[in-house]
């Protein structure tokens, strides 16, 4: 749960109140995925109407709807919606596992290792290579390429 600070510290003492057994609070750098962030998401969503987007040569995930999309009306709309809407991660990680057949691996392009924690446990078997720095990834190729 993301929020303004008095809401969550009311969340908090409910939570326990209800059974938690304890609440973390997550350091992060601003309250995002609520709406403390539609100010930001109706800015960003008019500097999205100003910029062309062309279709992806793959579908994109999206973290609002936990469904792929190729269409760029919804790319922009779901660029937008991210900002204040919960992140349906597990859900569209258990649906990119099911629906992609084969070798396919996923990488996790983030410092630290939690993502590919949770994806090891949602779809065990699944390739996860965990990329902390943007140069990390000419490493991988070079780690993956054929001899």
């Amino acid at each position: 749960m993301s929020g303004e600070i008095a809401a969550l510290d009311v969340f908090d003492g409910r939570a326990k109140e209800a059974g938690a057994r304890r609440v973390i609070r997550l350091t992060v750098a601003g309250a995002f995925h609520s709406e403390v962030m539609r100010p930001a998401a109706d800015k960003l969503q008019l500097a999205l109407e100003e910029t062309e987007f062309r279709a992806p040569v793959c579908p994109v995930w999206q973290n609002a709807t936990a469904a792929p999309s190729s269409d760029p009306v919804e790319l922009k709309k779901q660029l937008a919606a991210q900002l204040t809407a919960p992140v349906r991660w597990e859900e569209s990680y258990r649906a990119m596992a099911a629906e992609l057949e084969g070798d396919i691996a996923f990488i996790e392009p983030a410092p630290g290792r939690v993502l590919a924690g949770l994806a090891r446990k949602i779809a065990p078997g699944r390739t996860i290579h965990s990329l902390p720095k943007a140069d990390a990834l000419e490493s991988l190729k070079t780690e993956l390429a054929p001899a």
